[in-house]
């Protein structure tokens, strides 16, 4: 039974150092964050959207540029192939 004992011990030792770590972690992150986290409205998921939007509308252009010029040169035929972006 000694063994036993010694081992409930040790595991009871191990869950109350665990409580205070995790207490002590509880405190300094709560204050720091004094601020309730806010959702996104419509207009901002609208606004993110034509962002990304205008983002990869912008990057395909500078691809099509990049074919358009190099279809112009003498080297159409070893112009690189490349995608757009979806």
């Amino acid at each position: 039974m000694g063994k036993l004992a010694k081992l409930v011990g040790g595991i009871k030792a191990r869950l109350r150092r665990r409580k205070m770590l995790t207490a002590a972690a509880a405190e300094s992150s709560s204050s720091s964050s004094c601020y309730d986290k806010m959702e996104k409205t419509n207009s901002m998921k609208v606004e993110i959207t034509s962002r990304r939007a205008q983002k990869l509308i912008a990057k395909n252009l500078a691809i099509v540029d990049a074919m358009v010029a190099g279809s112009n040169s003498n080297n159409s035929s070893k112009a690189k192939k490349r995608a757009f972006f979806p």
